[in-house]
């Protein structure tokens, strides 16, 4: 069974390869030259600096833009910064998330339709 796991996941990381050819020379270089760093990889992949980070954050009073809490997720005994949020589709930067709303979002990609059905879902389900 765990085989079986393994081969689609390698199925559906080679489509993904397959559909982003220039992935890799275009970032996978840039990744190994830079620093690894949170702002070396923010400036490859969103294409905004640490002071827009640092902007977007303080407007944001160091909360999600959805939920409106502090990140709570910690990696190395450190609580993570929140994660840059962008559109897929023109690569506009939206704002900063939790991991939860980050995943919750990516999970229901990004599709308004989607993400209106589970709201209703759980108000047919709240109680009164």
């Amino acid at each position: 069974m765990a085989y079986k796991d393994l081969e689609r996941q390698k199925e559906v990381q080679q489509r993904w390869r397959d559909a982003h050819p220039n992935y890799m020379v275009t970032y996978g270089r840039e990744y190994q030259r830079l620093e690894k760093s949170k702002a070396a990889r923010r400036r490859i992949k969103y294409g905004i600096t640490p002071e827009q980070y640092e902007a977007i954050r303080a407007q944001q009073n160091n909360l999600c833009a959805i939920c409106k809490q502090p990140q709570i997720i910690k990696r190395n005994g450190q609580v993570k910064t929140l994660c840059v949020d962008h559109d897929h589709t023109t690569e506009q930067v939206r704002g900063l998330l939790c991991d939860h709303c980050n995943k919750a979002l990516g999970c229901m990609r990004d599709d308004v339709v989607i993400l209106q059905s589970a709201i209703d879902y759980l108000k047919q389900y709240k109680k009164v």
